[in-house]
């Protein structure tokens, strides 16, 4: 299955990375990694981890914690494809990615 990540996702990663690498570029290269495995994990396995227990719709929506880092990926399983909508630090406001999939969806 495809998995894309919606463009504020990527900016997610971008500055995340950014700021692990002002402060250790062994560090930011840690998260790249992590981000990679739970990319791979949600490819490999899209049903494995929990629905997000907070969303009151019918559709997909999952999440997925970074190994060793405070992150929490948010996606969205369709038909033919799997959307990716943030990559957020876990003391964000918790339902912001409802936004980004709002305007996603347009």
């Amino acid at each position: 299955m495809i998995v894309r990540l919606d463009p504020a996702a990527r900016e997610d990663i971008i500055e995340a990375v950014e700021w692990y690498a002002q402060r250790d570029s062994k560090v930011a290269r840690r998260f790249v990694a992590a981000v990679d495995a739970a990319i791979s994990e949600i490819t490999d396995f899209p049903d494995g981890p929990p629905r997000i227990e907070t969303w009151q719709g019918t559709e997909n929506i999952r999440r997925v914690l970074l190994h060793r880092f405070p992150y929490v990926i948010v996606y969205e399983i369709f038909p033919k494809e799997i959307v990716i909508w943030c990559i957020s630090h876990t003391s964000r406001k918790p339902n912001h990615w409802q936004t980004r999939r709002e305007e996603g969806q347009d």
